[in-house]
Order: structure tokens, then C-alpha cells, then sequence
């Protein structure tokens, strides 16, 4: 019998491309990786993979078995969450990935509030942005990710997962204290003002880029910085300004935050699990509890 694990390490790797990146995003060594593949071979008694410089490409035989494999794992999501579904009792074990400002803003207040509903379930919070949580959710090492869109910006491919939408919200400028720009601000005045970024080929640099794009201009970028509190601190000291999601402006006492115009996209948070697997009670209950905090 096939084992599921290594399944799923074949289906990720189909995904990823290397046995290097599908380590990295399911937290084991790439030997280990590379083992459980070849265990898997010997199982199927075929050739799965060959190799192509420093990577490895899928025989035919490998992208049949990924095809079934994948509606295999899709089955067995469900099966598990209807047999959970059967006893209605919300317990167990729940990983839960998101990106920094949701964890802070979402997923610790709805964590707190499922422990006081649901004390016999327990919740994991790892943090991941989509990029590299979505392969984990896929392969079975998260439970929910929570996870980040934008208008107008291309987004990690979710395929195969459902979405729950749990907000949308705006994009703020931010903006040193002092400074004496009235709302809404209009981006076009700031063509020649320092910028702080988001890092590289990320949905929140591609962002900036497009605001600015909309107001006739490319940004001076003068500094990167994914993290939010980062980006505020740089923005007190004077060295910048720049764009953030409204959960992610945590009221600095050194920056102050302002509408612009033209708007720039917004931003879409919602909470991804595998197909079917929000019929466990358990997975349901996170669900519910996320929705609850997001409208607050």
C-alpha cells in the first residue's frame, strides 16, 4: 500500500521543483526528502523522478501518480473531516499559518476565544506568508492559512483549496507625524519623496509599484522592509514614507496614516483550508472564530 506522506512529498515536488524548495517549505531535510521519494519508488516499482542538472524532473509514470494521487489526498480530506463531523466534538490539534499583521490582529484574539469555547482544543500558530504556507497547507502541515490578495496584483495560486473570505480592507499611507498633508493625499504629489518597500517579487512591493503606476509615477525606493512595525519605525525616523494595510497600522505614536488618491488595491485576508476539511468541528470552529474577530 502507498504510504500518504510520500504522496504528498511527490505532489509537492511536482508543485515546488526541487527537492531543495519542497524541504524548505515542509520543514525537513532535503536528504530526508529525498529518501521518502525513494521509498516511494521502490513501492511503485518504477522509475518516479530523473535527473536534470540540480533538478529533478517527473517521468511520466511520476505525473500520472501525482494526477491520482492529488484526488486521492482530496478524498481522504474529506473522509476525515466527515468521520470527525460524525462525533460533533470540537477537539484536537489545529496548525494554524498566517502573515504577521493577521496573526496579530486575527488569529491570537480568535485563538483566545476558541480556548474559553473549546478547551479541549488546541491551537498552533505558525507564521508563513503565502508564498511558502500554501505548499504546507497542502501537504497536510498546516491545518488553515491565513492568507493575504490584493487588487490588481497576481497572487500565490491557491488551486485545489477552498477560501473563506474574513476581510477586506484599505491601503493607508503612512506618513511621519508632523507631516501636514490633508486627506485624501494625492499619490501624484509624492512622486519625488523616499519609499519604503516591500522586499522583492512580493505582492506587497508589486502593490506599491501599481498605486504609484495609477498616479503617473514609478516610487524612489529607498528601503525594503516586509515587516510592518519596520516600515513604521523608518517612516517616524523621517527616512521614508509608505503604504500599509489597515490591520497592520498599529497606532506608532511616531506616524501618522492617511488616505490617498487615487485609492490604491485593496487588500483581501482570508482563511484557505484543503477541500472538505472545514466539516471537522474543530477546523470549523477556527473558522468561525476568525470570522467573528475580523468583524470586529
Amino acid at each position: 500500500m502507498l504510504e500518504v506522506r510520500r504522496l504528498r512529498l511527490l505532489s509537492e515536488l511536482a508543485r515546488r521543483g526541487t527537492i531543495a524548495e519542497v524541504a524548505r517549505v515542509v520543514g525537513y531535510t532535503p536528504s530526508a526528502i529525498s529518501q521518502s521519494l525513494m521509498r516511494l519508488e521502490r513501492e511503485v516499482g518504477v522509475t518516479l523522478l530523473e535527473r536534470d542538472g540540480r533538478r529533478v524532473r517527473l517521468t511520466p509514470a511520476a505525473h500520472g501518480l501525482v494526477a491520482r494521487a492529488d484526488r486521492v489526498l482530496a478524498e481522504l480530506d474529506v473522509a476525515e473531516a466527515e468521520l470527525a463531523a460524525e462525533h460533533q466534538a470540537v477537539r484536537g490539534e489545529i496548525v494554524i499559518g498566517a502573515f504577521p499583521s493577521a496573526a496579530v490582529g486575527l488569529v491570537v484574539p480568535a485563538i483566545v476565544d476558541l480556548s474559553e469555547r473549546h478547551p479541549e482544543l488546541s491551537c498552533i500558530v505558525r507564521e508563513h506568508e503565502p508564498e511558502d504556507g500554501i505548499p504546507l497547507l497542502r501537504s497536510g502541515g498546516l491545518d488553515v492559512l491565513v492568507s493575504e490578495s490584493y487588487d490588481a496584483v497576481e497572487a500565490a495560486p491557491t488551486g485545489g483549496l477552498e477560501s473563506h473570505l474574513l476581510l477586506t480592507e484599505p491601503l493607508l499611507l503612512v506618513l511621519p507625524k508632523g507631516d501636514p498633508a490633508r486627506e485624501p493625499v494625492a499619490l501624484a504629489t509624492l512622486r519625488d519623496a523616499p519609499w519604503v518597500a516591500g522586499f522583492a517579487g512580493t505582492q506587497f512591493d508589486a502593490v506599491l509599484a501599481h498605486a504609484c503606476r495609477s498616479a503617473g509615477f514609478t516610487p524612489r525606493v529607498v528601503h525594503r522592509a516586509d515587516d510592518a512595525p519596520l516600515l513604521q519605525t523608518l517612516v517616524g525616523s523621517g527616512l521614508g514614507i509608505g503604504l500599509l494595510p489597515a490591520l497592520a497600522c498599529s497606532g506608532s505614536e511616531e506616524v501618522r496614516y492617511a488616505k490617498v488618491s487615487p485609492p490604491p488595491p485593496r487588500r483581501h485576508v482570508s482563511a484557505l483550508v484543503r477541500r472538505g476539511a472545514a466539516r471537522r468541528p474543530g477546523l470549523a470552529a477556527a473558522l468561525d472564530a476568525l470570522r467573528r474577530r475580523s468583524h470586529n
